[in-house]
C-alpha cells in the first residue's frame, strides 16, 4: 500500500505543475506561431498561465521544502558541502540573468508584475 503524506502531494502537486509549465514552453519552441513566453501582453491567457505556473511550482517548492526539512539525514555541519555551491551557483545564475537581461526583461514587462 502506497503511504501518502502531505509531503507527498505537494511535491507530486508541484511535479505537476513543473511539467506542464515545461510542455507549454516546449510547445513554444518546436510551433512558433503558439507562444506562451514571452507573453504577448501583459494581461493576455498567455501571461496567466505562464506567471501562474511558474509561481505556483516556485510556491509548492518552498512548501516541500519547509514540509520536507531536515529529512535527508545530514543533520551536521556536512550537508554544507552539497548545499552551498548548489546555493551559491543557482543565485550566481539569477543575478548573472538580471544583470544580462534587465529586471524589466527578466519579468517580462516594464514593471514585472
Amino acid at each position: 500500500m502506497i503511504d501518502f503524506d502531505y509531503t507527498s502531494v505537494v511535491f507530486t502537486a508541484g511535479l505537476v505543475v513543473g511539467l506542464t509549465l515545461n510542455a507549454l514552453l516546449l510547445r513554444t519552441l518546436l510551433a512558433p506561431p503558439f507562444r506562451i513566453w514571452p507573453t504577448p501582453e501583459p494581461e493576455s491567457w498567455q501571461s496567466l498561465t505562464f506567471w501562474g505556473l511558474f509561481r505556483g511550482g516556485m510556491v509548492l517548492t518552498f512548501v516541500v521544502a519547509i514540509l520536507d526539512w531536515n529529512s535527508a539525514g545530514l543533520i551536521d555541519w556536512s550537508r554544507f558541502i552539497i548545499g552551498a555551491p548548489l546555493f551559491l551557483i543557482g543565485y550566481g545564475i539569477t543575478v548573472f540573468g538580471y544583470f544580462n537581461l534587465g529586471l524589466g526583461n527578466t519579468y517580462c514587462g516594464p514593471t514585472g508584475w
